[in-house]
């Protein structure tokens, strides 16, 4: 039984809030709010989780990294790894033992989230101002200039969620998840102006896809076609506009298709990574079935590039910038299976459960992941076990509820 009137419930729901709310802040402090959220749910715990043990399944993964400390030389550089992805197994833990409905406060956990990101953008800009009022000499409203918080594909990221969620809400009204016409607008464009701004290419390119998406299904659903093709069409412009104006962006999307039409790669933002992917795919192709190890990859991906010509590259312990090929280099065919499967696992449940936000979500990591490996940094795997953890809860509360009612 959920008494959510007791203390213990509401410090617990309150420290979701709150960590929801930090994600796309100020990423230090949330070791600290992590430990609080996990003896608040130590303390509003249930009392048996035999039906919740699936919350357990983002641990395969981490599982995996453990074993490919056994066969890593550098043993250091693995357990700081195993360190660095300790949410795949402390936000299970969280979630599984808590005494919370999910389901209840999904929503307004989403909203806190994207109030964090909207932060994050207002405090941004405040300081971009301050820069360019005393004199930067580099462009301060733009790329890591306008990303102080976290490096810019991983905001891009909570960007490009914060709105998808938008349109979920608004595309789909309910009187538990109402947002304003006016605010849902207000959020979808600053949110795509910050998108903008931080010149992730992968960033934009997703946050395209997610408005033509979304308008498109808006206008089937109501037949607007005339405003709803409007919308898109400012959409498109403002990106073309933006793309041919200004320089810096109309730079790295002219790099993109540059690299892509040559097989002599420069070692330019695109280039670097498809020179990364390569040497990823090299080094996977001598270790197919379990990697080279957790520790290792750094170590082997620097030789490779120096055999290769690539000092500059090697200097930098420049990655995969893939987490697929990074998994493949730590644990091999055992590693990338259980990466899909922490992906696919959600997924299904998510089809089965009809809960919909989950089956946009995935698709957004999926994408991501090809251009970064962003479960090998903080900004990218606290946020990833958060919501997969989150999303579980959700789908794990309407599974009992459906039990319930059929008993």
């Amino acid at each position: 039984m959920i008494n959510k009137d007791s203390l213990k419930y509401k410090v617990n729901t309150f420290l979701y809030l709150l960590t929801a709310f930090l994600l796309p802040l100020y990423k230090e402090i949330m070791p600290f709010v992590i430990g609080l959220l996990f003896l608040s749910s130590l303390w509003n715990s249930k009392k048996t989780i035999k039906h919740d043990l699936n919350f357990l399944y983002l641990t395969l993964y981490y599982l995996v990294l453990i074993g490919g400390i056994f066969i890593s030389n550098d043993k250091t550089i693995a357990l700081s790894t195993l360190e660095n992805s300790a949410t795949l197994v402390l936000f299970p833990i969280i979630f599984m033992v808590s005494n919370i409905n999910f389901k209840d406060i999904f929503h307004k956990i989403m909203i806190y989230f994207i109030e964090g990101v909207l932060l994050s953008f207002f405090i941004a800009i405040t300081f971009s101002f301050y820069k360019w009022f005393n004199g930067s000499s580099t462009n301060p409203f733009l790329y890591t200039e306008v990303s102080p918080f976290h490096h810019t594909s991983y905001m891009a990221l909570y960007c490009t969620v914060a709105i998808a969620y938008t349109y979920f809400v608004s595309l789909n009204p309910q009187k538990s998840t109402y947002i304003s016409s006016f605010a849902a607008k207000a959020i979808i464009t600053l949110l795509s102006i910050f998108s903008l701004l931080l010149m992730s290419k992968t960033g934009i390119i997703v946050v395209f896809l997610t408005h033509l998406i979304g308008l498109s299904y808006w206008i089937i659903k109501h037949n607007k076609i005339k405003i709803g093709l409007t919308s898109l069409g400012i959409v498109i412009l403002t990106i073309v506009v933006v793309g041919s104006n200004v320089q810096s962006v109309k730079t790295r999307f002219t790099e993109i298709f540059k690299e892509l039409g040559t097989t002599n790669h420069s070692e330019s933002s695109t280039g670097a990574r498809l020179i990364g992917w390569e040497v990823s795919w090299e080094v996977i192709q001598e270790h197919p079935f379990f990697g080279i190890g957790t520790g290792d990859v750094s170590q082997k991906m620097s030789e490779t590039y120096i055999s290769k010509g690539h000092n500059k590259l090697a200097l930098k312990s420049l990655n995969s910038h893939n987490q697929f090929l990074t998994t493949g280099l730590q644990s091999g065919l055992i590693g990338f299976c259980s990466l899909i499967f922490i992906l696919a696992y959600p997924l299904i449940i998510a089809m089965r459960t009809k809960t919909y936000f989950t089956i946009f979500f995935i698709p957004i990591i999926l994408i991501n992941f090809m251009t970064e490996s962003m479960l090998q940094t903080q900004s990218g795997v606290v946020f990833i076990a958060f919501m997969l953890s989150l999303f579980l809860g959700v789908m794990n509360c309407k599974t009992q509820n459906e039990e319930h009612v059929k008993n």
